[in-house]
């Protein structure tokens, strides 16, 4: 990212949103990246943005948190790197949670959930670094989930999110 001398802020724009996500995407994918990680590559991103040489300190007008807002709210819509990195493995989550026949599926539920789904899946003892970062965003995948009403059975009204828009009713009988 040095190298961005003669670029345009629309170069520089392109160049941080293209290529540096993309080099730890697939680690991304399979790990859950240290914070300090993701944070040592973001600000190599704001110095290229800001154009920050090795010892001279430019000022930065914005912070990065705003920098990576969407632009219809002022920001530039550069990628938090530690909610991309959940992402993506949230999205290793839904693999295993929708594609039972595949081998990824069915070597996390020999090794992690045997005699359950994935969705009450526990962390157990001695997790491996892969199935903690996997298993980490999996409450707000299941947030984001809704069942599709079939033959009723696989259905548990207290501990499923079913209904959009609504806590579970386990947490509200907590409650009362």
């Amino acid at each position: 990212m040095e190298g961005n001398k003669t670029l345009s802020q629309s170069g520089k724009e392109v160049l941080i949103k293209a290529v540096a996500p993309a080099i730890p995407t697939y680690t991304m994918s399979c790990f859950k990246l240290p914070a300090t990680f993701c944070n040592e590559i973001e600000n190599m991103m704001a110095k290229s943005w800001w154009g920050q040489k090795q010892d001279e300190n430019k000022v930065r007008w914005v912070s990065w948190s705003k920098m990576c807002e969407a632009k219809a709210n002022g920001g530039m819509s550069f990628k938090e790197l530690q909610i991309f990195n959940e992402a993506l493995l949230a999205k290793q989550g839904w693999r295993i949670m929708t594609e039972e026949i595949s081998l990824l599926h069915k070597v996390f539920k020999a090794n992690y959930f045997p005699q359950t789904r994935f969705c009450d899946a526990k962390l157990g003892s001695s997790p491996s670094y892969v199935w903690k970062g996997i298993w980490e965003p999996k409450r707000n995948l299941l947030r984001g989930c809704r069942w599709r009403v079939g033959d009723e059975k696989a259905i548990n009204i207290w501990s499923d999110y079913w209904l959009p828009c609504h806590r579970l009713l386990q947490d509200s009988n907590q409650r009362d």
